[in-house]
């Protein structure tokens, strides 16, 4: 309730969301007095996740909160996901740098999503220089217009190709295959 003694609803749900061992517990602020859209945005800024006058109407309560903790589940197993995909990512990454080669992840645009240190001092740029990047605009500036002729070959064949190209003085193989997640 918005208008408790001593601590007030706004007040309660401000420190419930500032703790970490209370900040996903769902909220819904009541009141009877403060119901203009005004108080419903520092109901919502406060953390509560909705607002209900009174009033309160059974039905709607119930239904309210039956939704509230539907998204709240829904909520953490979204957390839970997010964190077993950064954990994966970080263990996708520790073997993506162990490979003893250039290496280029990139989609079926050419944009570069994925790379190891060693394709770096390959390209001679930086990780943030590379991160997004077209990888056939890259390969054009070193001379190697052949690239994207060789992935349109990859992707019309759905098979691994291999071709040897001369680069900076030095014979470089170049092995692609397609991924379909």
């Amino acid at each position: 309730d918005w208008e408790m003694p001593g601590v007030d609803g706004i007040e309660l749900a401000t420190m419930l969301k500032n703790q970490q061992s209370t900040s996903e517990i769902p909220v819904i602020i009541c009141t009877g007095v403060m119901t203009t859209s005004e108080h419903l945005s520092v109901a919502l800024r406060s953390g509560a996740m909705d607002y209900i006058r009174k009033p309160i109407d059974r039905v709607e309560l119930i239904a309210r909160a039956k939704s509230m903790l539907y998204t709240s589940d829904t909520r953490k197993s979204i957390k839970e996901k997010l964190r077993i995909i950064e954990e994966d990512n970080v263990f996708i990454q520790a073997l993506v740098e162990n490979i003893p080669h250039p290496f280029v992840y990139y989609n079926i645009e050419g944009i570069i999503q994925s790379f190891n240190q060693r394709f770096c001092d390959f390209a001679n740029c930086s990780k943030e220089t590379l991160q997004g990047r077209s990888i056939y605009k890259y390969f054009e500036t070193l001379g190697l217009n052949c690239y994207l002729d060789e992935d349109k070959k990859l992707i019309d064949e759905r098979t691994e190709i291999s071709f040897e190209y001369s680069l900076k003085g030095n014979d470089y193989l170049f092995t692609k295959s397609l991924f379909f997640g």
